[in-house]
């Protein structure tokens, strides 16, 4: 307790220390006044959830199949594949999407996917394999789609002079959520959390809460998307009105 603690405070002295050089610094490794964009503020907000409910589900579904459905790791392997293969082949659709509906359109459909993948995972543990391969192609694909959207973006709302720190900052949030998002979900599945969806009768509700959870996440992301999307749509009117 007394390590976690004072490695606690080492984290927060270093933190604050790197903000004071950072910004006395000619050139700093991150300017923080591109925060002040509240777009691009929302975006890392969006990408942070997103990471961090991929890395659950890809951290949960392998020990799942495993205790759950007691298959091997050839198994497991296989019942993943699927996704990647999806994800690949319809790689190139997205970005056309995005050009011809928006990034933020392209956004709210795959945090929906997500959504319902992850609420149906919930109400499925312990059933076939079969339900868990389909579900996680939307998974998967959802991910990308939504990583491609906010990558272009983040290209309409930030300058061009600050685009490369925009997407440095962008990639470092990603991966500081890869990493939480494991921490956060394998902490939760060592809780006794009780049985929260009533549509999954497996005994397994560790699995089925902390699936549950992803979904919330999900659902967290869409409220940020919403409050983008009218942020938008009020600075087209201001545009429109002065023009």
């Amino acid at each position: 307790m007394t390590g976690h603690f004072f490695g606690h405070e080492f984290f927060k002295s270093y933190s604050i220390l790197f903000f004071f050089v950072n910004q006395r610094s000619k050139d700093p490794f991150i300017d923080v006044h591109i925060l002040q964009n509240a777009s691009y503020r929302k975006i890392l907000v969006m990408s942070f959830l997103n990471t961090i409910a991929y890395m659950g589900i890809l951290f949960i579904a392998p020990l799942m199949l495993t205790e759950v459905n007691d298959l091997s790791a050839n198994w497991i392997g296989l019942v993943l594949f699927p996704g990647a293969v999806f994800t690949t082949i319809l790689g190139g659709k997205i970005g056309k999407l995005i050009g011809k509906k928006g990034s933020l359109f392209v956004n709210q459909l795959s945090f929906l996917m997500m959504i319902i993948a992850c609420l149906a995972l919930s109400s499925l543990v312990g059933v076939s394999p079969i339900w868990i391969c389909l579900l996680l192609v939307p998974v998967f694909l959802g991910f990308t789609a939504n990583q491609t959207s906010f990558s272009s973006y983040i290209s309409q709302i930030v300058p061009a002079n600050q685009n490369g720190i925009a997407m440095g900052l962008f990639t470092l949030m990603t991966f500081l959520a890869s990493a939480i998002g494991i921490a956060l979900f394998s902490r939760f599945l060592e809780l006794d959390m009780g049985h929260w969806n009533v549509l999954n009768q497996s005994s397994f509700s560790s699995y089925s809460n902390v699936l549950l959870i992803t979904a919330i996440v999900g659902v967290l992301a869409i409220g940020v998307l919403i409050a983008e999307r009218k942020h938008q749509q009020t600075n087209e009117r201001h545009l429109h009105f002065n023009h």
